[in-house]
């Protein structure tokens, strides 16, 4: 499909293939749910035993559910409040982040096992809600919304941002298949294109890897595996003009994340477009336009302008990935069409981000079929370079 910065998605398709899949249902595996709710339910309870272990005789009656006793034994016996966020209204508190920090300096394990007491009774309750939402044929039919990138996220029940060990219960459903397509570094991609920075868009088409060519271009050397992370760290840093800590496990990384993260800031174009973005959608109160257009308006409760030029920036990026996603959408239901498949041989099945999942008929799995839905989601968008898409068929999410 071509399409260049004029072009414009068909919003009317892109609703009637989200109305067309949650009014068809996403499958649940419900023998996978109730056997990953029970494991997490039992780690859950492991780690609320180890954690209330970890407290003298006179707290071991707290609820580990209830934030005023959490600060109360954090600030009374451990003496963290150093560490404490703030809530809304000014007062202490100890969430993830915080925890993982105190565990980080400290080695707390009452930290560490409250943390892991959390995170596992939330994403059993995340399974139950999932579960709970389900019709007699093992379906849920979520609401789709489009959010501040324009990017679509599901609802009644919430099937976006799952935690790795929810994905599973995700189903193609019987006599079915999913095929997951995964446009590779989206983020990336856009901004070196959009952008358009000569000497980074030679690296997709040279490398397999952009952050190993990357590094070439820009340092001169070969990227090792184990720095990769804390490169695409310095890229993101880079890029958004944050702080960076000083990351790495030896000198020589050490080095080689700070010298990126430098040359990546000091790019002509992204100071330019860095300004552009800070006079003209933060100061100007314009709002935020995509490479294809689309519009979304800041969120008007951030009052910082420092983090509103940062959301500015990000979202540019984010909604023209959402505009991809739609177009590859487009693509893929015309390309369908010229080869006479009907619903019931391949349908688009969710979105998540910038992965389309397609819900297939088991006997329509072919290479050639792989090789067609990646041939229409590899748009030709005109001085751009070709994204990669990485395909994979599997039974879950």
């Amino acid at each position: 499909m071509k399409i260049n910065k004029d072009s414009r998605y068909n919003q009317e398709l892109i609703d009637k293939v989200y109305a067309y899949s949650l009014n068809r249902g996403i499958y649940i595996d419900l023998d996978a749910a109730d056997e990953i709710y029970r494991e997490l339910s039992e780690i859950s309870e492991e780690h609320k035993i180890k954690a209330i272990e970890e407290l003298p005789e006179e707290y071991r009656g707290i609820n580990l559910n209830s934030p005023k006793q959490i600060v109360q034994v954090m600030t009374e016996h451990f003496n963290f409040a150093k560490y404490a966020g703030k809530t809304g209204k000014g007062g202490l508190s100890f969430g993830e982040e915080v925890l993982a920090k105190i565990y980080e300096k400290t080695g707390n394990l009452f930290a560490y096992h409250l943390r892991e007491y959390r995170s596992s009774k939330s994403i059993a309750g995340k399974i139950k809600e999932i579960v709970d939402e389900m019709d007699d044929d093992n379906r849920v039919h979520p609401e789709y919304v489009y959010g501040d990138t324009n990017r679509v996220s599901y609802r009644k029940p919430g099937l976006s941002n799952l935690n790795e060990k929810c994905r599973p219960i995700i189903a193609a459903g019987p006599g079915r298949k999913l095929i997951k397509a995964d446009y590779k570094a989206q983020e990336v991609y856009i901004q070196v294109n959009m952008l358009n920075i000569p000497e980074l868009k030679r690296v997709f088409e040279e490398y397999d890897d952009f952050y190993a060519g990357m590094v070439k271009v820009l340092a001169n050397v070969d990227l090792k595996r184990e720095y990769r992370n804390n490169i695409k760290t310095a890229w993101l840093a880079g890029i958004y003009n944050s702080s960076l800590q000083n990351i790495g496990e030896s000198e020589e990384e050490r080095k080689l994340v700070k010298l990126i993260k430098d040359k990546v800031h000091k790019i002509p174009q992204i100071e330019a477009y860095r300004e552009y973005v800070n006079k003209n959608m933060v100061h100007g109160n314009q709002p935020v336009t995509s490479y294809f257009g689309t519009k979304r308006m800041l969120p008007s409760w951030v009052k910082n302008k420092y983090q509103l030029q940062n959301i500015a920036f990000n979202n540019v990026f984010q909604i023209t990935g959402a505009d991809i996603l739609f177009f590859a959408i487009e693509s893929c239901i015309n390309k369908f069409r010229d080869l006479g498949l009907t619903p019931e041989d391949i349908y688009i099945y969710m979105t998540i981000h910038d992965e389309i999942i397609f819900n297939v008929s088991e006997d329509m799995i072919s290479e050639e079929l792989l090789k067609e839905i990646e041939d229409a989601m590899v748009l030709d968008i005109e001085g751009w370079t070709k994204i990669k898409v990485d395909l994979e068929v599997s039974d879950t999410y």
